[in-house]
């Protein structure tokens, strides 16, 4: 259950900051081809077959999430997330029901008139525990991100810088007293992919980096970890078999030279 619920979590964080700067569908930010209906999901351990969570998630004809559903090993459900538009497009409302179908979870987000995420404010039931503000340059990139358990107290913010073809080059988070916590540089290829990540404590403190590379529809297939002395920590490779669409439906995971899960996507389409 800690693994699924982690794991969703991550999706909808990841789908909520993509809509915090609306310049795509969710089939874009996913890097699904095609009108896609749905998308199965599946994780298996090569060392033991059994699966070890499963996902289903639903797109309208437009490519926007309507709901996920997370399931344990024996296909059980065990939580279920479901999202709300405005007539824009707007990703108004995300709600996360337990597996006995009550919502422990809301998330609910002010758009501006351009169609900008300026706020949300997360209730654990009904109760409104996380309240997020959101700023925006004149192209619309999210540019600050304050987190703040009151209106009057914020206990994290979060800086972003971006190049000329909009992609972020540096992510800051810093604390309360407006001292640097971490600060990310992010480095892409020509075709907008991710090639390097590096981290820094207190602003300028290296501590790690990661290399990527990808095949030619642009999905990782190696990245490289990289401690504060450059010393190589941990190597992963992905491998894929793709459909007709250009999609990949499965994935094989390797780490050190040894094959270590395979991902399965089952996918419909409209």
């Amino acid at each position: 259950m800690k693994k699924i619920t982690l794991l969703l979590v991550f999706l909808v964080n990841g789908i909520a900051l993509a809509l915090a700067q609306p310049k795509e569908t969710h089939w874009e930010t996913a890097k699904l081809k095609g009108k896609v209906k749905s998308v199965i999901s599946i994780e298996r351990s090569i060392e033991n077959s059994q699966a070890s969570s499963s996902f289903k998630t639903s797109f309208t004809n437009e490519g926007f999430v309507t709901e996920i559903n997370a399931f344990d090993a024996q296909n059980k459900q065990m939580m279920r997330v479901e999202f709300d538009y405005d007539s824009k497009k707007n990703q108004t409302e995300i709600r996360s029901f337990s597996e006995e179908g009550k919502m422990y979870m809301k998330l609910v987000a002010v758009f501006d008139a351009k169609g900008n995420k300026i706020e949300d404010t997360t209730f654990e039931g009904e109760q409104p525990v996380q309240y997020g503000k959101y700023l925006y340059d004149e192209k619309r990139n999210l540019v600050e991100k304050n987190l703040c358990l009151t209106d009057e107290m914020c206990v994290e913010k979060q800086t972003y810088v971006y190049d000329s073809k909009g992609n972020k080059t540096e992510e800051i988070i810093l604390n309360p007293e407006g001292d640097i916590v971490y600060k990310t540089l992010f480095s892409y290829d020509k075709k907008g992919n991710v090639t390097e990540v590096r981290q820094f404590e207190g602003g300028s403190k290296f501590v790690a980096k990661i290399n990527y590379t990808y095949d030619k529809h642009d999905n990782p297939t190696s990245s490289l970890s990289y401690d504060a002395e450059n010393k190589l920590v941990e190597q992963t490779n992905s491998s894929y078999i793709y459909d007709k669409k250009g999609n990949w439906i499965k994935k094989t995971i390797s780490k050190e030279g040894r094959e270590i899960y395979v991902s399965e996507q089952k996918i419909e389409y409209y």
